[in-house]
C-alpha cells in the first residue's frame, strides 16, 4: 500500500479510496497534526484513522523528505500540491474514508457526587522528612480547540466557531502538555525538563545581564499582554496574506489581536506600533499575518485604515490618522532592516508608495499633515491646525519610504519621498518651533507657510514618538536641527515634571515638582481631561530619546533618563504589584484611571535597544549588526546585554582583558558583512553567527 496506486483498499469494513500524490486534507479540519504524527507505513496511517469516528481523510508522506507523517482531517478539502509531488522525493499517499465509521465511543462514567459542579482538581502528596527538601511537580495543559467564540452569535447550534490555532499542533490535553511524547521511559518527564530549561535559557536573556532591575522585571512582565491577542484557525473574511509563511491557505491561521479590553476593536495599527517590538522580535509571523488585513483596508486615497471593525474582521473602521498609514511604512522597513525580509517588501512595496502618496496629500498645504487624529486622541489634536507628533510621523513615514523605494530600485519615488521628509523637516521648525519657550509647541493654530503661526498650543510630552522609532530602526534625526530636540526635551522635563500635592488627603492639590510616577501629559494651555494624568508610554519614550541624545560618556544625563523611566516602571510592580493588568492612562499619584491592560507601557522596550546602542540593517549590501552602549558599563568588571531582532534573542558582552562575545541563544544564523561593538569590529569579516555558538574578539 505504499506505493501511489489508485485502487480503493477494503480493511475491517472500512474502505479506503486512494487520492492520489496530492493534499486534499481541508486545512480548517485537521485533527492530527503529520508533523507530530509519525507512522511507520499507510496502512498504519489508515488504520490510526479509523479507529478515529471524525477522520475522513489522510496523508501519509512516503518520499524521503519528511518520511511518516500521518496528518488526518475530517473534511475532504481543495486538491493542493504546495508539498505533495514537488520533487520526487516529497512523495504522498492520500486516501479517503468511503466505509461504515466505527461505532461511537462508550459515555464517559458519571460524575462521583462529591465532585458534581467542579472544573477540576489536583491532587499531589509526597513525605518531606524533618530537615529535607522534596520537589513537588504538577503538570497541566489544556487543549481547547474551539475555546475563541469570537463569532459566537447566541445560538450554539448555528455557528461555527473561529478556533484556536494552537490545536492543530496539539492534538489533546496531554500533547500540550508534554508534546508529542511517549509516556515510557520517563520521555515526558525529560521532554518537560528540556523545555523548561529551553525557557529559562530564554529568560536568562533578559533577566542575567546588565539593564537595571526594574527594567528586567517591566519587560518580562510587558509580555503578559500577549493575553489579549487571537490565533484563529480560520477567519470567513478576513485577508489572507499572499505570504506562504502565514497565510491561511497553508495552515497558518489568522493572528488578530484587541487594542484592550475596554477597547475591543482589532488591531489599530497606531497602538500596534506602541507595544510592537516584542511581537515582531518573539512572533515576527504575526506581524505578517496582520499586515495583510491592514494593506487590504487600504483606501483608494492611499490611506489605511485605523482599525479592524470587531464584530466583522477584516472589514475597515477607524477615523483619519497620523500615526496609522504611517506605521505600516516602518512595519515594512523594520522587517527589512532588521531580517532581511525581501518578500515583505516586494508584497507590501506597492500598499507602501500608495501610503506614502497619501501621506504627501494629507501634508500639501503645510509640507507637514493638516488637523490628523494621533493615538493621544482624548488630547484632541485635530482641533488644530498642525501637532508635533503628526508632523514627526510624517517625517519619520517620508524617510523610511525613501529607503524602501532605494532598495527596490524605485530611484524617483526615494527622491520625492527624501524631498518631502526634507520639506516636512524645514515645516516643523519654522512653524511650530517655539524659540521664546525653547520648545516645539504640541498644536499649533493660525498657520501660514513658510512664515509661521501665530498660536502655539501646550507642551506635550511625546510630540516625538516618532523619533524614538527612528532612532531605533534608522539611527536618523527628523529635525533639521537636532539641538532643538535637547532643548525641548529639557524644557519638557522642567515643566511637566510634576505631581499634584496630595499628602493623604492632607495637601494643598497644586501641582508641585518632582514626576515620582512619570511625566505629565500637557501643561502651559487650559486643563483638560487627562492633561495632569500620566499616558503610559510618554516617560519611556522621553527617556529613550535622553538617552539616545546623551553622549555615552555622559553618565550623569543617561542615569537621569533611566530614574524617569524607574518612576512610571515601578508604579505597577512596587505601588499596585499588579503589572499583568496595566492601564493606558493613571493619575499622577500612579493609581491608573482608563484603558485596562493596555499596550502603551511597551515602548519601553525602545528604552532597552537606546540602552544596548543595537543598530542592524540585514539588508544591505554590507548587513551590519553593531551595538554602542550607552550604559556607564566596564570591560574588566564584565557586562552583557541583550540582542533582539525577529525570530533572534541572545547577548552581547565583554570580559576582563578586553573580550567582546556576541552569542545568541535563540534563532539565526545571522550572516553578516559587519559585526562590531564600540566600533571595534570582527576581524574575521565576513562572519556567520549561529545559535549557540560564541563569536569572540579582543582589543
Amino acid at each position: 500500500n505504499n506505493n501511489n496506486n489508485n485502487n480503493p483498499v477494503s480493511d475491517n469494513n472500512i474502505t479506503w479510496y486512494p487520492l492520489g500524490n496530492v493534499d486534499e486534507n481541508d486545512v480548517h479540519s485537521v485533527i492530527v497534526v503529520g508533523t507530530t504524527n509519525h507512522q511507520p507505513s499507510v496502512e498504519a496511517c489508515e488504520e490510526q484513522c479509523g479507529k478515529l469516528s471524525n477522520c475522513n481523510v489522510g496523508l501519509f508522506s512516503n518520499g524521503t523528505v519528511r518520511f511518516g507523517e500521518c496528518w488526518l482531517a475530517s473534511k475532504l478539502g481543495p486538491a493542493r500540491h504546495d508539498f505533495c509531488g514537488v520533487t520526487p522525493a516529497q512523495s504522498c499517499y492520500s486516501f479517503e474514508r468511503v466505509g461504515p465509521p466505527p461505532p461511537p465511543s462508550p459515555p464517559p462514567p458519571p460524575v462521583p457526587t462529591d465532585l458534581q459542579g467542579v472544573y477540576g482538581t489536583v491532587k499531589i502528596a509526597a513525605g518531606v522528612p524533618q530537615h529535607s527538601v522534596n520537589t513537588f511537580t504538577i503538570t497541566l495543559g489544556w487543549n481547547l480547540p474551539n475555546r475563541d467564540m469570537y463569532n459566537y452569535n447566541g445560538d450554539p447550534d448555528s455557528y461555527e466557531p473561529f478556533g484556536n490555532m494552537y490545536s492543530m499542533y496539539y492534538n489533546d490535553s496531554v500533547d500540550s502538555a508534554y508534546g508529542n511524547v511517549s509516556p515510557v521511559n520517563g520521555m515526558r518527564e525529560a521532554a518537560l525538563t528540556q523545555t523548561v530549561g529551553n525557557i529559562l535559557d530564554f529568560h536568562n536573556i533578559f533577566t542575567s545581564n546588565d539593564i537595571p532591575t526594574f527594567m528586567q522585571d517591566l519587560l518580562l512582565n510587558s509580555v503578559s499582554h500577549t493575553r489579549d491577542a487571537m490565533w484563529w484557525r480560520q477567519c470567513p473574511h478576513c485577508h489572507d496574506s499572499n505570504d506562504t509563511r502565514v497565510s491561511a491557505k497553508a495552515g497558518h491561521g489568522f493572528f488578530r489581536q484587541y487594542e484592550a479590553y475596554d477597547c475591543p476593536d482589532l488591531d489599530s495599527i497606531h497602538n500596534d506600533g506602541e507595544r510592537h517590538v516584542p511581537y515582531i522580535m518573539f512572533f515576527p509571523d504575526f506581524t505578517r499575518s496582520k499586515m495583510a488585513a491592514w494593506a487590504g483596508n487600504q483606501g483608494k486615497n492611499g490611506m489605511l485604515a485605523e482599525q479592524i471593525f470587531n464584530s466583522d474582521p477584516d472589514s475597515p473602521q477607524g477615523r483619519v490618522m497620523s500615526d496609522s498609514t504611517s506605521m505600516f511604512i516602518l512595519y515594512v522597513l523594520e522587517l527589512l532592516q532588521w531580517q532581511n525580509d525581501t518578500l515583505t517588501t516586494q508584497l507590501y512595496y506597492p500598499t507602501v508608495k500608495k501610503a506614502a502618496m497619501w501621506q504627501m496629500n494629507v501634508s500639501s498645504q503645510y509640507d507637514v499633515p493638516l488637523k490628523l487624529e494621533t493615538t493621544y486622541d482624548i488630547l484632541g489634536f485635530p482641533r488644530y491646525e498642525l501637532s508635533a507628533y503628526a508632523s514627526a510621523f510624517h517625517i519619520a513615514a517620508m524617510k523610511a519610504s525613501a529607503k524602501i523605494a532605494t532598495f527596490v530600485g524605485d530611484s524617483e519615488f526615494a527622491t520625492d519621498c527624501t524631498t518631502a521628509a526634507n520639506n516636512a523637516m524645514a515645516a516643523m521648525e519654522k512653524l511650530q518651533w517655539n524659540a521664546s519657550a525653547q520648545v516645539f509647541n504640541a498644536a499649533s493654530d493660525g498657520c501660514t507657510k513658510g512664515v509661521g503661526c501665530t498660536t502655539g498650543i501646550g507642551i506635550f510630552s511625546d510630540s516625538f514618538y516618532a523619533q524614538v522609532l527612528s532612532y531605533t530602526l534608522m539611527n536618523e534625526s527628523l529635525f533639521a536641527d537636532p539641538s532643538k530636540l535637547d532643548a525641548h526635551l529639557k524644557t519638557v522635563k522642567e515643566k511637566n515634571c510634576m505631581h499634584t500635592d496630595v499628602n493623604n488627603g492632607s495637601g494643598t492639590y497644586n501641582l508641585i515638582p518632582g514626576c515620582p510616577n512619570g511625566l505629565l501629559t500637557m501643561t502651559a494651555r487650559p486643563v483638560q481631561l487627562t492633561d495632569l494624568q500620566i499616558w503610559e508610554m510618554a516617560t519611556y519614550d522621553h527617556a529613550t530619546l535622553a538617552i539616545h541624545r546623551a553622549s555615552s560618556s555622559d553618565s550623569s544625563a543617561i542615569e537621569d533618563a533611566i530614574t524617569l523611566a524607574s518612576g512610571t516602571g515601578t508604579s505597577y510592580s512596587q505601588r499596585l504589584n499588579d503589572q499583568w493588568s496595566i492601564a493606558g492612562i493613571k493619575s499622577n499619584d500612579g493609581y491608573p484611571t482608563i484603558t485596562s491592560h493596555y499596550g502603551y507601557h511597551m515602548t519601553s522596550w525602545h528604552t532597552l535597544l537606546a540602552l544596548t546602542g543595537q543598530y542592524a540593517d540585514l539588508s544591505a549590501s554590507v548587513p551590519i549588526l553593531s551595538f554602542k552602549p550607552k550604559a556607564q558599563l566596564s570591560c574588566e568588571t564584565g557586562y552583557s546585554l541583550p540582542i533582539l531582532l525577529p525570530g533572534v534573542a541572545g547577548k552581547f558582552s565583554c570580559t576582563k582583558g578586553n573580550t567582546y562575545t556576541v552569542l545568541l541563544t535563540v534563532g539565526g544564523p545571522l550572516n553578516l558583512g559587519m559585526l562590531a561593538i564600540n566600533d571595534v569590529a570582527y576581524p574575521k569579516l565576513p562572519v556567520t553567527v549561529q545559535e549557540g555558538m560564541p563569536i569572540t574578539w579582543t582589543f
